[in-house]
């Protein structure tokens, strides 16, 4: 009954959190309109640079989505030169809530975490060639959810009774399980083991 009562405690006060996070958000009529290709006001359009693949971000298959983003990842640790134990902060420009991360490390994180959680490329956040920009809104939500996550691991959690007395933490991929959206991750997912029970 305990642990039921605690589980019920973080998944309310996570809810919570998320429901907090998402209405600080700027909506994206709010946001700057973008001043790269796709002209002004206009996102970046399908095919161009910084602009989702035609057909959009499905369109491509998983083994071309790593295999652009380990290009891209590759291209700017060796732009490093020497710089990769230096604080992202010092190196990149525009780091807000990664501070004192080791440059390289940085990279490495948003190749092999955020954006394999995710499912998407770099040029999902960012403009390749133009990255300390906020011209996406997606760059602007996961700054969001980096702080959404650190409360729930270093606030939440440890109030949960943990009997198993072993770390628990929640991650990108908690939710999202390699799809942008998880809301059409949890709506997609098949019935049975580790899918939504039914009425849910």
């Amino acid at each position: 009954m305990r642990r039921f009562a605690a589980v019920f405690l973080l998944i309310t006060l996570s809810t919570g959190i998320a429901t907090f996070f998402a209405s600080s958000l700027r909506p994206a009529a709010a946001q700057p309109p973008p001043t790269r290709p796709g002209g002004p006001g206009q996102g970046p359009g399908p095919g161009t640079p910084g602009g989702p693949p035609p057909g959009g971000w499905q369109a491509l298959n998983q083994d071309s989505i790593a295999a652009e983003r380990d290009s891209m990842t590759k291209e700017i640790l060796d732009g490093l030169a020497g710089r990769g134990g230096t604080a992202a902060e010092s190196v990149f420009r525009n780091i807000r809530v990664m501070k004192g991360l080791p440059a390289e490390r940085l990279v490495q994180i948003m190749n092999g975490g955020y954006s394999r959680a995710l499912g998407v490329s770099c040029r999902y956040c960012h403009i390749p060639g133009h990255w300390r920009d906020d011209d996406k809104s997606h760059k602007v939500v996961a700054r969001d959810m980096i702080l959404m996550t650190r409360a729930i691991n270093d606030t939440l959690l440890p109030r949960v009774a943990n009997p198993d007395n072993d770390h628990r933490v929640v991650n990108c991929n908690s939710c999202h399980h390699g799809h942008p959206n998880p809301n059409w991750e949890m709506r997609n997912r098949p019935p049975g083991p580790g899918g939504p029970e039914p009425g849910h």
